[in-house]
């Protein structure tokens, strides 16, 4: 791609080139290899390279549900429970790093909710929307 570019990779050997690689290692969320089959229900068909895989899947109703509420927590920008629901939703899906998006402040949450109830918070349940108030009031959370 450099190259094609036009420019000319600067290393050891071409100190006066244009851009120069660094290999950093994985960002998060990245991974070295695709995994192709990620079920265990793995069986041989007549080909001897080719494997036939049984996932589990949704409904196409029970998917536009979750897609949908997916979306409202896009909106809402809620990490924490947009994760929670892809782990629901995804057979096997294992986060192998804590959330990594620069709007996500879970302290800031906290704060914001613990202003509305009067009385503090009791628990927060990101996967269903709500908040529990100390006082035993609870808040739909609608923003």
């Amino acid at each position: 791609m450099v190259l094609l570019s036009g420019k000319t990779i600067k290393d050891a050997e071409h100190p006066n080139g244009d851009i120069e690689i660094s290999v950093v290692g994985l960002r998060p969320g990245e991974k070295l290899y695709e995994e192709l089959l990620v079920g265990e229900d793995v069986q041989k068909t007549e080909h001897p390279k080719i494997m036939q895989a049984h996932e589990i899947f949704l409904s196409l109703e029970v998917l536009e549900e979750k897609l949908s509420k997916f979306e409202l927590l896009e909106v809402e920008n809620d990490c924490l429970a947009a994760r929670n629901l892809l782990q629901e939703i995804v057979s096997g899906f294992t986060p192998n790093s804590p959330i990594v998006d620069s709007l996500y402040n879970p302290t800031k949450q906290v704060a914001y909710f613990s202003e509305r109830c009067k009385s503090g918070v009791n628990s927060l349940d990101y996967h269903v929307a709500n908040v529990v108030c100390a006082s035993g009031e609870a808040l739909q959370i609608k923003e």
